[in-house]
């Protein structure tokens, strides 16, 4: 997917998931979004783009997220950039609203715990990177906290606009990636009525 300023593309891992790609076409800065998997086509738009890639962002620490993280630091210097509740070696900490920029890209940092205990999604112009909360047929598992996971569900990822699109960590689903829009009409979870009802559903 051609972006404004950058290119965005994903590839394959463990189990159906998804490793994003992120650089700014005129600074050439980047970062690689839970890198795992078959990272060879990364590698290859690296290399043929001159990415300079800056970041590891990791939305949580899991270890087929975070899979490949070494690899990147070791041949690109790259930082590995976490929230800092989660239990893994970082360089950098981030918090709720923070940002890290590619040149002119904004990467934002919206805190989402429940699957795991500092679990984030990161907003990039209009697309969503949700990891494990959000998918497109269902949401992650409350391996941290049932209760938080429906807040970041409802209270959070579901406050913003709806022209949004979603890009999860796991190919789940009937596509890669949809709209907020499209997830609150298709997605069960997302259509519990309480919070009662989601966590009897997603704890059955």
């Amino acid at each position: 997917l051609m972006l404004r300023r950058k290119v965005f593309d994903k590839t394959h891992g463990f189990d159906e998931n998804f490793s994003y790609l992120l650089f700014d076409k005129i600074s050439k800065e980047g970062a690689v979004v839970d890198p795992c998997g078959d990272i060879d086509e990364i590698i290859k738009i690296i290399d043929k783009n001159n990415v300079k890639l800056n970041f590891i962002l990791n939305t949580h620490s899991h270890f087929d997220h975070i899979e490949k993280n070494q690899f990147f630091v070791d041949k690109y210097k790259a930082k590995v950039v976490m929230h800092k509740e989660e239990p893994y070696k970082k360089d950098i900490a981030i918090k709720d609203n923070d940002v890290i920029k590619l040149g002119e890209i904004e990467c934002k940092f919206i805190f989402t715990p429940g699957h795991t205990k500092g679990g984030v999604c990161i907003l990039v112009e209009n697309k969503l990177l949700t990891g494990d909360v959000l998918f497109i047929a269902t949401v992650g598992k409350a391996f941290y906290d049932v209760n938080r996971l429906y807040n970041s569900l409802f209270n959070v990822i579901c406050k913003l606009d709806d022209n949004i699109i979603v890009y999860p960590g796991h190919n789940y689903g009937n596509r890669p990636y949809a709209t907020i829009k499209y997830l609150k009409k298709t997605n069960k979870y997302l259509l519990c009525k309480s919070k009662e009802e989601f966590i009897k559903l997603r704890t059955s």
